[in-house]
């Protein structure tokens, strides 16, 4: 029996992970006497894609927009670490391992840029200068010190002689190393902790275990009417919500004066029933755990003060190698695009009443994707660390959430008024998450600009669909 919760609320927002925590606390923070409630349909905060995230950070891109998302983002992170925060920060810096045609194209002018009313055109090198990344070009010689164990040169006719399903690794020759220095990982968790109090300080109320069913309309500037469809010819806004509570199986309405959602990689199937594009489209990404490598991944030659590598990317198919020197393990993955389906409801699950979907909710790692994709790549470079006999001791899996410029979508609904939703981090919502929510936060406020941590001022609508107008950006791994 389903029956309609007497509260309205002035705010819905859907989807505790980091986006939609941050999203709940900066609404709060910016219209402190407004009944906001988040919901989230796992049992507590962080649950889904954010919980499963690599959580690396990078400040190094090709575009002015992502250096200042992901350093405002950063820097507020820093800042709270600073005041005692406990996020797992390591800036361990990202390691680019480039053969002589890669280092070549972020050696050479390929970046336009407006100097003294000039345009003027630039490499990546001279743009991260001018930008104030820290970084630091290796030679053959320096990373063949750095990294021993590193395979830099391959014989003219070089050929794996690992042979899996007929597909024959060549190895590339690595002739620099590319270190951006402000880069590293931290935990989601604890950035998921970190907001969660931020939230809960301000009074916030969070309900959990409650997955939404379904978006109701009702006809605009009208009260809740539960039995009420669209019609050409009546306007129509979001009226309220149904939602199951996974703990009690009850099914309830909650009624909102306007809904937020922040639901990543479930965004289409709340918004497809409406008719609703939302731009994005969902893909499982893979993480690989391997132990037991103290003497690969703890070194004093790079200088971090957790004597670890980098995290480090592989000249081919964008291999790379996460280091988690506290454990002495590494992570390791790559972004399959060909042959990666994009993930959606199915037709049965859409007729049962229930949003579950086990593509989206339980991801699983590969372990024949790690073997056939990744391992190869590992052993062509690392063959005395990497090889056949190594155990995986964690394959895991997560969502993106994609866009097709990979920047996410910031977004007021023009025919429902009163929906807004933010989606597509496109794997950057952890790095970037602080940026995002500020910008969805002045969105619902209804400002034309919003400022970053780091007082940068960002126009709002740039996100949207119709009226976006964003910088392309090729530096994507």
């Amino acid at each position: 029996m389903t029956f309609i919760e007497n509260d309205v609320w002035d705010y819905v927002i859907v989807g505790s992970g980091v986006l939609g925590l941050s999203t709940a606390f900066y609404l709060k923070k910016s219209s402190p006497d407004t009944k906001i409630l988040l919901l989230d349909k796992y049992p507590g905060a962080g649950y889904g894609n954010t919980g499963k995230s690599n959580a690396a950070f990078r400040n190094i891109f090709d575009t002015s927009l992502n250096i200042q998302l992901s350093n405002s983002t950063m820097n507020f992170f820093r800042n709270k670490a600073k005041n005692g925060y406990d996020l797992d920060l390591k800036e361990v810096g990202y390691l680019w391992l480039l053969t002589e045609s890669q280092f070549q194209s972020k050696n050479s002018p390929t970046i336009n840029l407006e100097v003294k009313n000039k345009q003027v055109d630039i490499s990546l090198l001279e743009f991260m200068s001018i930008n104030n990344i820290e970084y630091e070009v290796y030679n053959k010689e320096q990373l063949s010190d750095l990294l021993p164990d590193l395979i830099l040169e391959f014989k003219e006719n070089h050929q794996n002689e690992k042979n899996i399903e007929d597909d024959i690794v060549k190895g590339e020759n690595i002739q620099y190393g590319l270190l951006g220095k402000q880069c590293g990982s931290l935990a989601p968790d604890l950035v998921i902790k970190l907001y969660q109090k931020l939230y809960k300080e301000l009074y916030g109320e969070s309900r959990y275990n409650c997955e939404v069913l379904e978006i109701l309309l009702k006809e605009k500037d009208r009260i809740f009417d539960e039995d009420y469809f669209p019609t050409v010819w009546r306007d129509s806004e979001i009226g309220a919500i149904k939602v199951k509570n996974r703990t009690k199986k009850s099914v309830s309405i909650i009624q909102t004066k306007k809904l937020i959602l922040a639901t990543g990689a479930w965004i289409n199937q709340l918004l497809d029933p409406l008719g609703i594009n939302s731009g994005t489209k969902a893909k499982k990404r893979q993480l690989f755990r391997i132990c037991g490598l103290n003497n690969f991944v703890k070194t004093s030659k790079f200088d971090n003060k957790h004597q670890s590598i980098p995290f480090t990317i592989l000249p081919i198919g964008g291999v790379f190698i996460k280091p988690i020197p506290e454990a002495k393990c590494v992570d390791v993955g790559c972004s399959d695009d060909v042959g990666r389906r994009f993930e959606t409801r199915t037709l049965e699950e859409s007729k049962k009443q229930s949003m579950d979907n086990k593509y989206l909710d339980n991801p699983q790692g590969e372990v024949d994707f790690y073997i056939t994709n990744i391992l190869p790549v590992l052993e062509t470079y690392f063959p005395k660390i990497f090889n056949e006999k190594t155990k995986i001791d964690n394959p895991s899996a997560g969502m993106y959430s994609y866009t097709l410029d990979k920047y996410p979508i910031i977004e007021k609904n023009p025919k429902l008024g009163n929906l807004y939703y933010c989606s597509g981090a496109s794997g950057s919502g952890i790095m970037k998450s602080d940026a995002i929510a500020r910008i969805f936060v002045s969105l619902i406020m209804g400002d034309k600009y919003s400022e970053l941590f780091d007082k940068t001022k960002i126009k709002v609508s740039d996100f949207s669909i119709n009226n976006r107008n964003l910088p392309k950006e090729t530096l994507v791994i």
